[in-house]
């Protein structure tokens, strides 16, 4: 089911959200609480810029998926390598990385959005990218954390 921008349930419910939020920014200035305020309206500018989404994604990650996210995000992209149809290298920057991850690694970052098959018809699991969501999750991820 495709949802159009002007549903107008999805409206009353932004509506909704913004008459909350209103109501609590006009408590907290009414109670004079400018440093819950500012930390209010930073968290509110985080969710509406999707920070807050990509921080989420990142701590859902294991640490293998952040090495092979960081180790893409780097400049390098995903390879099968030669002597396994499940093992993957690192390619595109000096040093290679070999054996950096199995498929279902990579398919976990695929579910997750983070990067995307490139290998062709033929066989498309043969080489993946990293996605400018990726690169996002990434940035914001390893800067917080």
């Amino acid at each position: 089911m495709i949802v159009s921008d002007y549903d107008p349930v999805l409206q009353d419910i932004e509506r909704q959200a913004r008459a909350r939020n209103a109501r609590v920014r006009q408590l907290l200035v009414e109670s004079g609480r400018d440093d819950v305020l500012a930390e209010f309206d930073l968290a509110m500018r985080e969710i509406a810029n999707g920070v807050m989404g990509a921080r989420a994604t990142w701590h859902s990650l294991s640490s293998v998926q952040r090495f092979v996210l960081r180790t893409m995000a780097g400049g390098r992209y995903l390879s099968r390598a030669i002597r396994s149809k499940a093992q993957y290298d690192a390619i595109g920057r000096a040093p290679v990385v070999l054996n950096i991850c199995k498929l279902s690694t990579a398919r976990k970052l695929c579910a997750h959005g983070l990067i995307h098959v490139n290998g062709g018809a033929t066989d498309p699991e043969a080489a993946f990218l990293v996605t400018e969501r990726g690169r996002f999750v990434w940035r914001h991820g390893e800067a917080n954390g």
